[in-house]
């Protein structure tokens, strides 16, 4: 009997501990739901934030798109404003350069017009003092000819005369010597003439191309002449008075020419001479000491002289 009530205070007391763990593992079982549930809330909340960071991600992705759309387009429309200016120069530019090629065409063709003339002029120069020099030299032999003639017959004289007129010979000879250096002389002028236009005539050309110059006259305070800017171009002052035949008046008149100034001051004399030629009132003011004239050759040889010989 004991042990039959011991049995069933056993049975009581499982069933006891049992009843309790059943309590306790319902009370852990509630808790782990808890957990769970409050788990569960937790990630529901973070995936709700991360939809809405991904929602606010997507957004500003989608607007920084739109915006990088926009820059593109306006960057593109710049671009074709550029390309559309750059077609717009190119055409002025294209434009411009024509023009100025035309412009250097003409130019080129003018030069060379002036140049064809120069040469052509220079020609009739050469021509002219190659004629010049021929007669000269034809002279030269004509007196060379007579003076062999002449000392043929004076020798012959002298010969047969030899002793006893012994002191006419040597004055016969002395007349002789006379004769022989006034020819050397005339050719040595024209030679001179020659000399100095083969050593300064370049040097010459590039210095009057770049003088430039300011003038003003007056006499008793009354202005008679006023000219400036550059001389006369050389064309057309060699074409009135040529160099050559200009140095060889100077130098007959006894103008002495030494270095390339000297050449150069003789030479730019002409200048003022072609800007008075039509100003008879110039010739009649008696300016630069040169007597009044209303007669141009008697102005012009008063000038010439006024050169070689200054006052």
């Amino acid at each position: 009997m004991k042990n039959i009530q011991h049995a069933q205070e056993m049975i009581d007391t499982i069933h006891e501990g049992i009843e309790k763990n059943n309590q306790h593992g319902e009370s852990f079982i509630e808790q782990i739901q808890g957990r769970l549930e409050e788990q569960r809330r937790s990630c529901q909340e973070h995936i709700e934030n991360l939809q809405k960071q991904i929602q606010a991600e997507a957004k500003s992705a989608e607007e920084q798109i739109e915006h990088l759309l926009r820059t593109k387009e306006e960057h593109e429309r710049n671009i074709d404003e550029r390309i559309l200016n750059l077609h717009q120069d190119t055409d002025e530019l294209r434009r411009v350069i024509e023009v100025q090629v035309e412009g250097f065409q003409k130019h080129l063709e003018m030069v060379r017009d002036n140049a064809e003339n120069h040469v052509e002029r220079v020609h009739e120069v050469m021509e002219q003092n190659v004629e010049i020099a021929e007669k000269q030299i034809e002279r030269i032999r004509e007196q060379m000819q007579e003076f062999n003639e002449n000392a043929a017959e004076k020798i012959e004289s002298l010969n047969e005369q030899i002793e006893q007129q012994r002191d006419v010979i040597e004055i016969r000879s002395e007349h002789i010597d006379v004769k022989t250096e006034s020819q050397v002389d005339q050719q040595s002028t024209y030679d001179k003439v020659q000399v100095l236009m083969d050593n300064y005539n370049s040097d010459y050309g590039r210095q009057h191309a770049g003088i430039t110059i300011s003038k003003s006259y007056a006499v008793n305070g009354v202005e008679i002449l006023k000219y400036s800017g550059k001389l006369v171009p050389l064309d057309e002052v060699d074409e009135i008075y040529p160099r050559d035949e200009w140095l060889q008046t100077l130098i007959d008149k006894g103008m002495t020419i030494q270095n390339l100034d000297e050449y150069c001051h003789c030479l730019n004399a002409r200048d003022y001479l072609m800007r008075v030629k039509d100003k008879p009132e110039v010739w009649k003011s008696g300016f630069l000491d040169i007597p009044p004239t209303d007669n141009w050759d008697i102005y012009q040889e008063s000038y010439i002289n006024s050169l070689v010989k200054p006052k």
